[in-house]
């Protein structure tokens, strides 16, 4: 995912994010996603001025306390207030590739996507970087059709949807057994002086992840959000998750998905924007953790890489970085994902650069160098004469 204190670009893990100072309020009126069918469904939330708070077991809806410090005007709200369409409905002008990318190595064949998966369209990376929509938009990344690219409006349309998964997920200092009820997400935002909006510019989550998160809060009895429970909604729909007895598993392959924010400002908030230049380096950060999720040698090599290409000063350097950022530094994966994001797949100098880790730009580049250089076909080792154990 792509992180940053100020406005830079933390893109961050499997589950990354990028982070970028916004206000808002934890829950309120949001985009709405497809509901499902009638008789599929259950029952639905009822709708209120305060966004309702959907039980992780039931629908009961819930009202919850406002918190003035961190509230958005009407404006805003208004802003945010779309319905998710087909694809098909994305205006773009960008022209189509003429070559696709190279499948991932662990990448699933089109035929065994879940069917709801064939119906969305499949974009390269640079159409999806260059898409353009004003709703919340769902493609899947062509070459690699188990990474699912969620398009939000604004950062605020997103930060409400995926503020406490990222919490759970990969912030340091909350738990990661146990889901933060909102007036005590509210309390840590202000102690840590954060804003929910601030927390990502862009996110990479695994749906076990999604699964782990639903089910934690279905069995620590907490209410889902209203932008959560229609998370939960549309990953059922598109039959990413499965509801069984005891809460909801993956579907197979499992698939991560992405959130990016269209370049797009939010009224009340100047350090939301998002600028078209800042959202191809966004989209570059995160498809690279898609990556890392789905294309196992790579993510193997990454670790690898992060223990044993890099000495022990640098990597502490990054790691500090990283923990400045927020990360759970105890993460050695998460780690090593956001060490490849930032070094490899974040080109621009003003959201990640050599002083920001503490290293020169020589030893930048020379790191960059060593890191492609281990990317190539290798052979296994073998012994020139009998090798075992005993």
């Amino acid at each position: 995912m792509t992180s940053n204190p100020r406005k830079g670009l933390l893109l961050a893990t499997l589950f990354c994010s990028i982070a970028l100072p916004v206000s808002s309020q934890i829950i309120g009126p949001q985009p709405e996603l497809p509901r499902l069918p009638p008789s599929d469904k259950k029952s639905a939330s009822a709708e209120s001025s305060v966004a309702p708070v959907v039980s992780a077991t039931t629908a009961k809806t819930v009202k919850s306390e406002a918190e003035p410090s961190i509230g958005v005007s009407g404006a805003v709200v208004e802003s945010v207030k779309r319905q998710i369409v087909a694809p098909s409905t994305v205006k773009s002008s960008v022209s189509v590739a003429t070559t696709a990318p190279t499948r991932s190595l662990s990448a699933a064949p089109l035929e065994a996507l879940a069917p709801r998966l064939r119906e969305l369209k499949h974009l390269s990376k640079d159409q999806i970087a260059a898409s353009v929509t004003d709703t919340f938009t769902a493609y899947v990344l062509r070459g690699d059709e188990r990474t699912v690219v969620l398009d939000f409006p604004n950062t605020l349309a997103q930060a409400r949807m995926f503020g406490r998964v990222i919490l759970f997920v990969e912030r340091d200092g909350t738990s990661k057994t146990r889901v933060m009820p909102v007036p005590e997400v509210k309390s840590w935002l202000r102690q840590n002086a954060q804003t929910l909006d601030g927390l990502t510019m862009g996110n990479n989550i695994r749906v076990g992840e999604f699964t782990r998160f639903f089910n934690t809060a279905r069995h620590q009895g907490e209410p889902l959000t209203g932008e959560e429970q229609r998370l939960y909604d549309w990953l059922v729909q598109m039959q990413l998750m499965r509801e069984e007895e005891l809460g909801v598993a993956i579907v197979e392959p499992e698939v991560i998905v992405v959130s990016l924010p269209q370049a797009s400002t939010v009224p009340g908030c100047n350090s939301c924007g998002v600028t078209l230049a800042q959202r191809k380096v966004v989209t570059e950060h995160e498809l690279s953790h898609a990556r890392f999720a789905t294309d196992i040698p790579y993510q193997n090599y990454v670790n690898w890489f992060w223990m044993h290409g890099m000495n022990s000063g640098t990597r502490s350097k990054f790691t500090q970085f990283f923990r400045k950022r927020g990360y759970d530094a105890t993460i050695r994966e998460l780690l090593a994902n956001e060490m490849q994001a930032f070094l490899m797949h974040t080109p621009d100098p003003a959201m990640f650069n050599a002083s920001a880790v503490g290293i020169t730009e020589a030893e930048l580049t020379d790191l960059r160098d060593q890191f492609q250089a281990g990317l190539f076909p290798k052979q296994a080792a073998t012994a020139g004469k009998l090798y075992q154990l005993d």
